[in-house]
């Protein structure tokens, strides 16, 4: 639950600090926000292309209406998220005890 709530934030802080450009054009963040946004926004907004997905969500904030509709879809891109981790120290931990029972031999 811990992890869902670290990618819900994340997303929230990466999804408030989007601009646009003078056109309007959403200008996707770097470093860690770009990666969260990627990772999540298609499951935020599955039926969106990313640029798209990033207007919605610019539109949405500078609007005020939508945004507790949103929520549900980042709920869910953070509950895989977490369950990603998950998954993969479950792996981790499973080949490290495989190996241990391996080298006991």
């Amino acid at each position: 639950m811990i992890a869902q709530d670290a990618w819900t934030a994340m997303f929230h802080s990466a999804a408030g600090t989007l601009d646009a450009d003078e056109d309007g054009t959403p200008i996707m963040p770097g470093g860690w926000r770009e990666s969260v946004l990627r990772s999540m926004l298609p499951h935020v907004l599955p039926d969106l292309q990313p640029v798209d997905a990033l207007q919605e969500i610019l539109r949405r904030r500078e609007k005020g209406y939508g945004w507790a509709e949103l929520q549900t879809g980042v709920q869910f891109a953070a509950g895989r998220r977490s369950r990603n981790g998950r998954n993969l120290t479950t792996a981790v931990r499973s080949l490290g005890a495989a190996q241990e029972t391996g080298g006991a031999r």
